[in-house]
């Protein structure tokens, strides 16, 4: 059978980027830090509860969630140098539900059909400039992972495959699975750190390294203070900490909206592991339910998305993407823009095998 493709259109072409001086911090695609604040926030929920819910923090509203299937070979673009691998594939075992303001395979949050959810953050990080399996976009990293593993354990095993380039953003990643089992994943000095298991005690993350916040959270528990108060990055892991794990996804979406900060949280979800399924929310009290529920999840089918204003799965429309993106890179300097836009214009140059 001859492969599908989805021909690409230039992805640039028509957004008009403008460089400004500006006071907020993208959680996952930005790599400049110009605000005593950063964004968005992580919890996972108590043993048993099998859940996980984050805030994505972005001046730019809305979202699309895109229905990515199985058997998709992914040919994703990394600005390789010559001494690096150049010809990176893979085809994905797993199908995927993600949701993002800028493209297909640029997920901020997501999950598969076996429960491996995650997300991005922004965080310090310098990633390694190369790997036994080639080098791959920040950006498309998490994808990978829905991609190609369903448990925490596999997603450690292979964490140290690709070497990273960075197309715009210092990230770090917390993932959990259907089985409860979550992760932190970083990179310092361009070696991969996982913390899980016993070393992953407090099931949270901000932009704050997981070994600095969990020492200044336990340095606020000694001091038996009151809880800070605001939008720091310490802050919002400490009072997210100090919960000890939230047991229901009403406890969750209390947490955070706590931690949320008002006109810069674009969404809301709580993933439910055991079910690989998720509600978000944009605002107000109105959620969302997403699953892979009467989806045809083989990659013969027409890929989908979904629009979070509205309530219908549409197939896929580059246009509507466009459109999004160009809000979403509003004040991006030029350079990262067009990274960005060329990394999601190779995201549609996938084929089904």
């Amino acid at each position: 059978m001859k492969p599908k493709s989805n021909k690409p259109q230039p992805f640039l072409a028509n957004i008009r980027v403008r460089t400004l001086w500006w006071s907020l911090s993208l959680c996952a695609l930005l790599g400049v830090d110009v605000s005593p604040s950063k964004a968005c926030s992580v919890v996972a929920g108590a043993p048993g509860s099998e859940i996980l819910g984050g805030n994505y923090d972005w001046h730019a509203r809305g979202g699309i969630a895109f229905l990515s299937p199985r058997g998709q070979v992914k040919f994703p673009k990394a600005h390789p140098s010559k001494k690096t691998h150049a010809n990176v594939t893979w085809t994905s075992q797993y199908a995927s539900l993600t949701l993002s303001q800028f493209g297909r395979d640029y997920p901020m949050q997501g999950i598969n059909e076996k429960g491996l959810a995650g997300m991005v953050l922004m965080g310090p990080s310098a990633y390694p400039r190369e790997g036994a399996a080639g080098v791959i976009g920040e950006n498309i990293w998490l994808q990978y992972q829905f991609d190609m593993f369903a448990t925490v354990a596999e997603v450690a095993e292979h964490v140290r495959d690709f070497g990273i380039k960075k197309i715009s953003a210092d990230l770090h990643w917390f993932i959990c699975d259907a089985g409860g089992e979550c992760m932190v994943v970083e990179f310092i000095n361009g070696s991969a750190v996982v913390y899980r298991g016993a070393d992953l005690t407090i099931k949270a993350l901000t932009n704050t390294s997981y070994a600095n916040a969990l020492s200044q959270y336990l340095s606020w528990e000694r001091s038996q203070t009151v809880l800070p108060s605001g939008y720091n990055s310490v802050a919002r892991f400490i009072r997210l900490a100090a919960d000890h794990g939230p047991d229901s996804r009403e406890k969750v979406a209390s947490q955070l909206d706590d931690v949320a900060k008002s006109g810069f949280t674009a969404w809301q979800t709580v993933f439910s592991l055991g079910t690989a399924s998720f509600r978000v929310r944009l605002s107000g009290d109105i959620w969302q339910d997403i699953s892979f529920d009467n989806h045809d999840l083989s990659c013969s089918s027409q890929q989908l998305m979904l629009h979070l204003s509205k309530k219908t799965w549409q197939p896929y429309d580059a246009q509507i993407v466009r459109i999004l993106l160009k809000h979403a890179v509003s004040g991006i300097p030029e350079s990262e823009a067009r990274a960005i836009a060329d990394a999601v214009d190779q995201s549609e140059r996938v084929v089904c095998r």
